[in-house]
C-alpha cells in the first residue's frame, strides 16, 4: 500500500518541481536584462557571448550556431535517458521487479531534478565549453578543476563503452547466437570510430542529425506506448502491478537496500544533466539557452521514460519472462504481437542499434569539448596542439580522436580482461555503475567548494531563494548516489576504482603544486588585441 501511495504521488510531485524550478528561473531570466532569445538580435547577442568569452581569457573559435531547439536536441542527445533506459530496463527489472520501473524511475528522476538546476545556475554563470571542470576551478582552483575533469572523463568513457558494447552485441546477435571475443571488439571498434568520424564532422549537417534523432525519439516513443496499449488490450495489468517490488516479476519481494541501489543503478539515466554546457561555446545566447536546455532535457526525459516504461510493463503478457539483459525491453515489445515476433524484433533491434549509437555521439563530442577545454588551459606544447581547432570543421577534432581512442583501449582491456564473469546483466550493472560513481562526485566537487566556502556564482539563470535549498539537496543526493554505485558496483570494478583513486590522487598533488587562482584565464592570458587576432582567423557565419 505505501509502494502504491508513493508510487502514485511521484509523477505529480516531480512535475509540481518542474513547474516551481521553470517559473523561479524564468522570472530571473527575465528580469536580468541578458539575452534570452528574442529580446535581442543574433548579432547583439554574439556580441554578449564573445565578450563574456572574452573576459574569461579565451578566443571564440568554435561555430557559435546553436539556438533554441538545436540546443535542446544536443542536450537531449547528450543526457542519453532513453537510449539508456532501453539498456538498464532488465537489470532493474531484475533487482526490483516492476518497482524499479513505477518507482525506481520516479525517485531518481525527482531527485535529478534539484541537480539539473543547481548546474543550470553554474552553467549560466559560467557559460564555456569546461563544465565542471571550469565550475570547479572557478570555485576552488586548478587543482579541484582537474580533478573534477578526469572523474567526469572517466565516467563519460564507461557511458561510452556501455553504450558502445550494447549496440554492438545487438548488432552482432541479428546474425549470431552469443557474440563474444574478437567479432564483439571489432564491431564495437567500427561503431566507435563511425562515433569518432561523424563527431569531428561538425556543421549543420551534424545539428540536423541530432535535432532529427531527439524527433525520432520522442515520435518513436509515443507510437510505441500507443501500439502497447493496443497491443495490450484487455490483458493490462493492474496498476498496483507497477509497485510491486518482485525481483524479477516473481513471488519475492526485494529488500530496502536493493530497492535504494535500484534507484542508484536508474540514477544513470539523468546523470548527464551538464550535457548542454559543454555546448555553451556553440550556443548563442548560451548564459540562458545553455542552462534550459539541460534542465529541460532532463524533465521531458523523465517524464517521457516513465510514462513509456510504465506502459510496457502493463501490457506485459508475461512479467516474469522479460528476462534481464540490455534486450529485455525488446522482447517484451515483441511478445505483444505474437505473430510479427521475428520481424518486430529485428526492426525494433535495428531502431536500439540506431538511438544507442546516436547517443553515444552526444556523449563523445562533450566529453571531447571538456578536454578541449582542459588542455586549453595547459601549458605545455602538447597541450596547446590537442587544444588546437581547424577553421574547417571548427570542433576539436584532436581531441575528439583522443578521447575516442581512450575509449577503445578501455573496451578492448574490458574484452579481455573481463572483471565480470558472468558477463550479460552483470556488465551493465558494472559500467553503469562505474558511470553513476565518476559522473556524480565530478558533479559533486564544484557544488560543494560553492557551498562549503560560501561563494556565489550567479548568471542569468538562477532561482533565486529556492536556490540554496536545491543546491543542498542535489549535493547530497549526489554523496549519497555516488556512495551506492560504489557498493553496487562491488570487487568486479576494483581496477576501475583504483583508477578513481589514482585520479583523485593527481588532482590534489596538482592542488598543492599548483598555484591556487579562482579565476578562468590565466595570469599570462593573451591581451584582447591577441583574442581578436585569433578569432579573425575563426569568422562567425
Amino acid at each position: 500500500m505505501l509502494h502504491t501511495l508513493v508510487g502514485l504521488l511521484l509523477l505529480p510531485a516531480s512535475g509540481l518541481l518542474i513547474l516551481l524550478i521553470a517559473l523561479a528561473a524564468h522570472r530571473h531570466t527575465g528580469n536580468s536584462g541578458k539575452a534570452s532569445g528574442g529580446r535581442m538580435s543574433r548579432y547583439l547577442r554574439y556580441a554578449e557571448d564573445k565578450y563574456t568569452l572574452n573576459r574569461a581569457g579565451y578566443a571564440q573559435q568554435l561555430s557559435r550556431e546553436l539556438e533554441g531547439g538545436a540546443a535542446f536536441a544536443a542536450a537531449f542527445g547528450a543526457l542519453a535517458a532513453l537510449p539508456l533506459a532501453m539498456t538498464l530496463f532488465g537489470p532493474a527489472y531484475a533487482l526490483a521487479g516492476p518497482w524499479a520501473v513505477g518507482c525506481g524511475i520516479g525517485l531518481a528522476g525527482l531527485l535529478a531534478l534539484p541537480v539539473a538546476a543547481a548546474q543550470a545556475e553554474l552553467a549560466s554563470a559560467v557559460p564555456t565549453a569546461g563544465g565542471v571542470y571550469h565550475w570547479a576551478l572557478a570555485t576552488g582552483g586548478k587543482g579541484w578543476g582537474w580533478l573534477a575533469a578526469w572523474l567526469k572523463g572517466l565516467g563519460d568513457a564507461g557511458l561510452i563503452v556501455l553504450l558502445n558494447w550494447t549496440a554492438a552485441e545487438l548488432l552482432l546477435g541479428l546474425a549470431f547466437p552469443q557474440p563474444a571475443g574478437l567479432p564483439l571488439i571489432a564491431a564495437a571498434a567500427a561503431l566507435l570510430l563511425a562515433l569518432q568520424v561523424v563527431a569531428a564532422c561538425g556543421g549543420r549537417w551534424l545539428r540536423r542529425m541530432m535535432a532529427w534523432h531527439a524527433a525520432c525519439q520522442l515520435g518513436a516513443l509515443a507510437a510505441l506506448a500507443a501500439v502497447l496499449v493496443w497491443a495490450g488490450g484487455a490483458a493490462l495489468q493492474p496498476t498496483t502491478f507497477l509497485f510491486t517490488a518482485a525481483p524479477g516479476g516473481g513471488a519475492g519481494e526485494a529488500s530496502v537496500a536493493v530497492m535504494g541501489l535500484t534507484v542508484v543503478l536508474l540514477a544513470r539515466l539523468f546523470g548527464g544533466s551538464d550535457a548542454g554546457a559543454y555546448r555553451s561555446e556553440e550556443t548563442s545566447g548560451a548564459a540562458a539557452q545553455a542552462p534550459w536546455s539541460s534542465f529541460l532535457a532532463v524533465a521531458y526525459s523523465l517524464l517521457i521514460v516513465y510514462v513509456c516504461f510504465a506502459v510496457l510493463l502493463l501490457a506485459a503478457p508475461d512479467p516474469i519472462a522479460i528476462g534481464d539483459d540490455a534486450a529485455a525491453w525488446l522482447r517484451s515489445v515483441s511478445a505483444l504481437a505474437a505473430r510479427w515476433d521475428g520481424p518486430l524484433y529485428s526492426i525494433l533491434t535495428c531502431g536500439a542499434i540506431a538511438a544507442l549509437w546516436a547517443a553515444g555521439i552526444g556523449v563523445l563530442a562533450g566529453s571531447a569539448r571538456m578536454w578541449y577545454a582542459v588542455q586549453r588551459d595547459g601549458r605545455t606544447r602538447l597541450a596547446r596542439w590537442l587544444a588546437s581547432v581547424p577553421v574547417r570543421p571548427r570542433v576539436p577534432v584532436r581531441m575528439l580522436a583522443v578521447t575516442a581512442l581512450g575509449v577503445l583501449l578501455a573496451t578492448a582491456a574490458l574484452a579481455l580482461f573481463d572483471p565480470w564473469p558472468g558477463g550479460g546483466s552483470t556488465r551493465v550493472v558494472g559500467l553503469a555503475a562505474w558511470s553513476v560513481l565518476c559522473t556524480q562526485s565530478a558533479a559533486a566537487v564544484p557544488l560543494a567548494l560553492l557551498l562549503l566556502r560560501r561563494r556565489l556564482l550567479r548568471g542569468p539563470w538562477h532561482t533565486g531563494r529556492l536556490g540554496p535549498w536545491l543546491r543542498w539537496t542535489a549535493l547530497l543526493w549526489l554523496l549519497v548516489s555516488a556512495a551506492g554505485a560504489a557498493v553496487l558496483a562491488e570487487l568486479r570494478l576494483l581496477v576501475m576504482l583504483v583508477s578513481v583513486l589514482g585520479a583523485a590522487a593527481v588532482g590534489r598533488l596538482l592542488m598543492t603544486r599548483l598555484p591556487a587562482r579562482r579565476k578562468l584565464a590565466d595570469p599570462a592570458a593573451p591581451a584582447l588585441e591577441e583574442l581578436r587576432r585569433i578569432e579573425r582567423r575563426y569568422p562567425q557565419p
